[in-house]
């Protein structure tokens, strides 16, 4: 908190000078800074850790995809659900269960520092974004589908 209260302090008196700053800093520098602590950071932290755990997913899908060994050896296994289905959104083979999904969220927990909540929250949200790109369903209030485009229909061209 004495850290974040002192770049806070520098940061607005940076912005809107020294003398201005820190009367607005004697009106609103606590609350600002329990609010950055409490909320702002951590939802920045988990922002940050989703980006990482869908670029690593990305990139290494592609890569699966376009490496004829990768795909035919590993990835194949995962397409061989023609039509997918929510139960099977984490059938795929041992090796690209650990690399794809285990890994990419070791890596974005460890980048972004999450806490243990934190983590628990990203693992549980990319579980649950996994299943329902694979449920077979564009419901139009799905706030998953809401925030990507990669939903369900996308998915079900995809196997096929």
């Amino acid at each position: 908190m004495e850290v974040l209260g002192c770049t806070l302090v520098s940061v607005v008196q940076h912005v809107i000078g020294e003398e201005r700053g820190l009367k607005f800093l004697e009106i609103w520098g606590p609350e600002i800074t329990h609010w950055l602590y409490w909320w702002g950071i951590p939802a920045a932290q988990i922002l940050f850790a989703l980006f990482i755990v869908d670029t690593w997913q990305y990139f290494l899908h592609r890569l699966m995809h376009t490496n004829k060994y990768l795909y035919r050896k590993i990835h194949s296994v995962h397409h061989k659900l023609y039509v997918p289905y929510a139960f099977g959104a984490l059938y795929n083979h041992p090796v690209e269960g650990f690399l794809l999904d285990s890994l990419g969220a070791v890596i974005a927990e460890s980048i972004a520092h999450l806490t243990m909540r934190q983590t628990i929250f990203v693992f549980a949200f990319s579980t649950c974004k996994t299943v329902d790109d694979h449920c077979g369903y564009n419901l139009p209030f799905d706030p998953f589908q809401m925030i990507s485009g990669n939903n369900a229909d996308y998915h079900d061209i995809h196997h096929q």
